[in-house]
């Protein structure tokens, strides 16, 4: 995502910087020379195709050089310093889709945040909670970490970037999108449980390393994995883990370890429905296990 941001910024610079210097003005193709046409289309096309088309829909764009759109959904502040360079609204045959407004200036990439961060909520933009997750399964609790640059409202999403141009100076990016997109969609459905929530945190035993894996969720099915790097005995691992699982509150209904393989069966009274599973594998004659937990069902009430 950070790559895709830089490359459209880099798009929009080289924008600027062939409006600003032939002196072109919004909407006036009809009466530029014939190169400056040529130009003026080229990078539409450019920012067409590097913003992409997530609706499918055909899509256009308009320039503004050292412009704002009149039909922004907010009155835009901008830093003290800024110079405004441009603006481009991208739209389908029926709707404006977002808006993309550059400036130029001299301010520091944590200068343009605290301003955002500051002028844009009592316009309000609302800043998105912390970025944090819950110890599941066998992956970690993630720190909590600020999501700068991104602020949300009923049906926009806003992003601020940035990046150096050639000039030594900054360039500030503001994308505003009719859409809830990123942060803003995770943070609106932070309050509705997934299957993952009903799976308890699994630590490792002590000395034992653990390279946690995937941890995908669906509305009927939620697994983690890992790989352990141990001399254990799968029959021990699965034990260690199983009884992590107990002091849960969930219930053992089967198991076995046969070989290179132990699993275990389990009920989760806290989500009636909902069957869980955990199983531990070991290559013969190697140190690693490999480890799942599972939990899938159609649950009828379930409460966290």
């Amino acid at each position: 995502m950070r790559g895709h941001w830089q490359h459209i910024g880099r798009v929009l610079v080289a924008f600027s910087m062939v409006y600003v210097s032939v002196g072109a003005t919004a909407r006036s193709a009809m009466a530029d020379a014939p190169d400056d046409a040529a130009q003026r289309e080229l990078v539409r096309y450019l920012l067409v195709a590097a913003n992409g088309n997530p609706t499918g829909q055909p899509r256009n764009v308009d320039l503004f050089p050292q412009a704002v759109p009149g039909d922004l959904p907010l009155p835009l502040p901008s830093p003290p310093d800024a110079r405004l360079v441009g603006s481009a609204t991208y739209h389908t045959r029926t709707a404006t889709t977002s808006w993309d407004v550059l400036y130029d200036s001299t301010s520091t990439a944590q200068e343009t945040a605290d301003f955002y961060a500051g002028a844009l909520p009592p316009l309000g933009w609302i800043l998105p909670p912390p970025d944090d997750r819950p110890a599941r399964g066998f992956a970690p609790a993630s720190p909590a970490t600020p999501n700068r640059g991104a602020f949300c409202t009923d049906g926009y999403t806003l992003l601020t970037s940035g990046g150096a141009t050639a000039l030594s100076t900054r360039f500030i990016r503001v994308h505003i999108d009719t859409a809830p997109l990123g942060v803003c969609t995770r943070s609106s459905a932070a309050s509705r449980p997934t299957m993952l929530d009903y799976i308890p945190a699994l630590a490792p035993p002590a000395r034992v390393r653990v390279a946690v894996g995937s941890a995908p969720t669906t509305p009927t099915l939620a697994f983690s994995t890992a790989i352990a790097t141990t001399d254990m005995s799968v029959r021990d691992l699965e034990a260690f883990y199983a009884g992590q699982l107990i002091a849960a509150g969930w219930v053992r209904t089967a198991g076995s370890a046969d070989g290179p393989l132990a699993w275990s069966a389990w009920r989760v009274p806290d989500f009636p429905g909902a069957e869980g599973f955990l199983s531990v594998l070991v290559a013969p004659g190697t140190d690693r296990r490999d480890l799942l937990i599972q939990l899938q069902g159609q649950p009828a009430s379930p409460t966290p």
